[in-house]
């Protein structure tokens, strides 16, 4: 298994299981039983070895791709593989299972590249039964650039200039009260970080270590700190994370009411999403009381009392060791229902000694090598692109915020233009005016 995960080979191997369930799984018979799911379409491969595969192409949307078919009875594990390779630099490709129902299941995920071929291996326990289409979703998305002047003339060789400002996933890093007075701490936090959580500071028993009298001096500073450098934050405790350890504790329920998480859910304001915040429900598997079934099970007792049922929701989950951290971050981020990371990590000055990021010196370790190449992974690079005779371009880009520059070719002069790509739009085609 480590030799698929790690190694993209030149040529793929064949379909384990004779395929299995998937009909013409290695395109002995050109593309029977494959069909177009979305806007692309698909064709025909073959290597120079003779290796046969199926292409899937002028794709807009994530999830435009080849499709096949296949029954699934309830309470079957299923398997599934494959060989993939992208046309151009690394992406996430994940198996996404489309029910009848129109559910859709991830079932696995792998980053592939262009020029070689990686294994994606994953597969469900199925809770139904029926039919499925299996297809491939990419986290980029095509979108077409279409420059023109005010009176609708098209801007041959313009020159236009993408730079991502923003990620519409939040992938966030902890900090704690190190950083206000370290300034190597703030440089090495505010270079890789777009989002975090304070630590403890803005824990009840930081804000007021004695009864009566609050100090939130130190949690202001952080507060400044994030402004300044663009950094959103998401609060701790009693605002935001509205149950901490609730799996291993009932301190409200004890004293308050079986009712008291689903009351402090109610108070807050509707439009924030509020947390339930646990450990050991990734870091340990020996702990059954915050297991996976547990804290759904928690989650969905609070949202079903009376009046709770739109209240929007998350998990925080805390630190895992080195070892797995980069199997963690994959899994959640080829997750749909997983909208942002931040993790409880951070440099080792600061006192992080579960996963640590940077050593003493701030010099990357194994975990914050992972991590560094991760936020590269994960957004697009910037990028100069001229357009064509119908002054358009095609590019594939992560959801998020940009900044687009347009160079006129004539007068050299220069348009900005902000766009923001979101996860549902279906636009085709962006238009862009400039002046002559």
């Amino acid at each position: 298994m480590k030799l698929f995960l790690e190694q993209c080979l030149t040529e793929p191997q064949r379909a384990q299981y004779g395929g299995g369930i998937v009909a013409n799984p290695e395109f002995t018979y050109s593309l029977e039983g494959w069909t177009v799911y979305g806007e692309g379409a698909i064709r025909e491969g073959i290597s120079k070895d003779g290796n046969k595969y199926i292409i899937a192409h002028s794709r807009t949307q994530s999830l435009d791709s080849a499709s096949q078919t296949v029954q699934f009875e309830e309470g079957n594990l299923y398997g599934f593989s494959a060989w993939v390779q992208v046309n151009r630099g690394r992406e996430s490709v994940a198996v996404v299972l489309r029910t009848a129902a129109g559910e859709l299941i991830r079932a696995g995920n792998v980053i592939a590249s262009d020029g070689c071929w990686s294994f994606l291996k994953g597969g469900i326990f199925a809770n139904f039964s029926g039919p499925a289409e299996i297809l491939f979703e990419e986290r980029k998305r095509k979108v077409r650039f279409q420059v023109t002047y005010a009176n609708k003339t098209a801007v041959e060789g313009a020159l236009i200039s993408i730079k991502q400002t923003q990620s519409s996933f939040p992938f966030g890093c902890g900090m704690n009260h190190y950083i206000v007075e370290n300034v190597d701490y703030q440089n090495w936090f505010a270079s890789r970080f777009r989002y975090t959580t304070f630590t403890n500071e803005m824990k009840w028993y930081s804000t007021e270590k004695k009864q009566g009298q609050e100090n939130y001096t130190i949690a202001d500073a952080m507060v400044r700190f994030a402004k300044q450098n663009g950094i959103s934050i998401r609060g701790q405790l009693i605002a935001w994370d509205v149950m901490n350890e609730n799996l291993h504790f009932s301190f409200y329920e004890d004293k308050l009411g079986e009712d008291a998480s689903a009351e402090y859910f109610s108070m807050l304001d509707p439009g924030t999403r509020l947390f339930m915040k646990e450990y050991n429900t990734i870091e340990d598997c020996t702990d059954e009381a915050a297991n996976p079934f547990n804290y759904k099970k928690r989650l969905d007792d609070i949202l079903s009392c009376p009046g709770k049922q739109g209240i929007l929701a998350g998990i925080v989950c805390k630190a895992i060791s080195a070892e797995y951290l980069e199997q963690v971050l994959r899994e959640g981020y080829s997750h749909p229902g997983v909208e942002g990371i931040i993790m409880f990590v951070g440099p080792a000055i600061a006192g992080f000694n579960v996963t640590t990021l940077a050593d003493k010196d701030f010099k990357n370790t194994p975990s914050g090598d992972v991590v560094d190449k991760l936020i590269d992974e994960w957004k697009s690079k910037p990028t100069e692109i001229k357009a064509d005779s119908e002054g358009s371009i095609e590019v594939s880009l992560f959801h998020g915020d940009y900044n687009i520059t347009i160079k006129d070719p004539v007068s050299n002069s220069l348009t900005r233009w902000n766009y923001n790509m979101i996860k549902d739009d279906t636009t085709g085609t962006v238009h862009i005016h400039i002046n002559a």
